[in-house]
């Protein structure tokens, strides 16, 4: 191999090792177990077997996650976006694909059932966007902290703390009822100590206040004192 071949080959390999040292743009954003008290399962995309979860773990893209009878459970999405998920708490992972605009996966937690608080930092600026959508409406929040309850009957409460969320009406397909596709498109920006419902056929009320004391559950105040151990570890 004469001098030139040799360059060739050692600029190929250089570039090679390269590749293979930088993060892979394309890779899933998946979320890590950062808490978990009691028990929840998780089931990968068309499997049929759920697998019991443990703190530390990564949840799969796909995959349907569920917390049983008094247990609760942390996620770490990266960039200070968590999630936390209160007991009976059903819901699932999706990734957008990459554009030429977006190099990073967006992910969204579709919600099933149950009660699920998000939370972002105020000071981020993330390189991806982590939402929340569910089967009438799709939630867009700015550096926001805010909360929803998916009831029996699928009608849901939205309270907002901390920044500001979009909350539209989910567009509908053919499949679904005709209830809910015949109900007009509505979107809303809801701000700190606002709250809408979100009726079973996908109509919503408009905004309106809610009141500190009467929503001081158990749930609101184990999410509320994490918050506060993340701002702590912030400054």
């Amino acid at each position: 191999m004469d001098d030139k071949g040799r360059v060739k080959k050692i600029i190929l390999l250089s570039i090679s090792l390269i590749f293979l040292l930088l993060p892979q743009a394309n890779g899933e954003e998946r979320p890590v177990i950062l808490r978990l008290e009691g028990k929840a399962t998780a089931t990968a995309e068309n499997g049929k077997t759920p697998v019991s979860l443990k703190k530390g773990d990564v949840i799969e893209i796909g995959g349907q996650i569920h917390t049983e009878v008094n247990s609760r459970m942390a996620l770490d999405f990266g960039e200070d976006h968590h999630i936390r998920l209160d007991e009976l708490t059903t819901c699932e992972l999706t990734v957008h694909p990459i554009d030429k605009d977006n190099k990073s996966k967006d992910t969204t937690l579709h919600a099933i059932s149950g009660n699920i608080w998000f939370s972002a930092s105020k000071v981020a600026t993330p390189k991806r966007r982590v939402s929340i959508s569910m089967e009438h409406a799709v939630f867009q929040p700015n550096q926001a902290v805010f909360r929803l309850s998916i009831f029996p009957n699928n009608s849901v409460l939205v309270k907002i703390y901390q920044g500001t969320v979009t909350v539209s009406k989910k567009k509908t397909t053919a499949r679904e009822g005709e209830a809910s596709r015949k109900s007009k498109f509505w979107s809303h920006l809801l701000k700190p100590m606002q709250q809408i419902f979100i009726r079973p056929d996908g109509t919503s009320t408009n905004p309106f206040q809610f009141m500190v004391k009467p929503d001081r559950s158990t749930w609101v105040l184990w999410n509320q004192s994490l918050d506060k151990e993340l701002l702590s570890t912030r400054q």
